[in-house]
């Protein structure tokens, strides 16, 4: 009984070796999702792992600084032309870092069976 425990193991790893259970593919970023070079359709982005790394960040800044305010140096922060006494800026809209853009190319990971998608980077 153990021999055919043993061939039934042996042959189990064996498949599992020939067999590719994810796939190293790339293709490009678009509005709608990933175009894969391989492939004419379109992946949904809900499909898709993005790392955090390639995600877009966006934040609010809030900030005061006058004419008295100096750097680390000594020199003015504000140094403008006509003078400004004061510069305040209240929950501006800023992105820290961009995301994927259309047109982007990428490495994309595959799952066996093509139902799950993850970038690996962008080139």
């Amino acid at each position: 009984m153990s021999s055919l425990l043993r061939c039934i193991k042996e042959i189990i790893r064996d498949y599992l070796s020939n067999e590719a259970l994810s796939d190293l593919l790339y293709g490009s970023c678009a509005e709608g999702g990933l175009l894969l070079d391989d492939q004419m359709t379109c992946i949904p982005w809900e499909m898709v792992d993005i790392p955090a790394g390639l995600r877009q960040v966006e934040g609010k800044l809030s900030l005061s600084v006058s004419r008295e305010d100096r750097t680390m140096e000594g020199l003015p922060v504000l140094d403008a032309q006509p003078e400004l006494e004061r510069l305040t800026l209240r929950e501006a809209p800023v992105v820290l870092q961009y995301g994927l853009q259309p047109g982007d190319r990428v490495a994309v990971c595959r799952s066996h069976g093509g139902r799950h998608y993850a970038i690996v980077q962008r080139l």
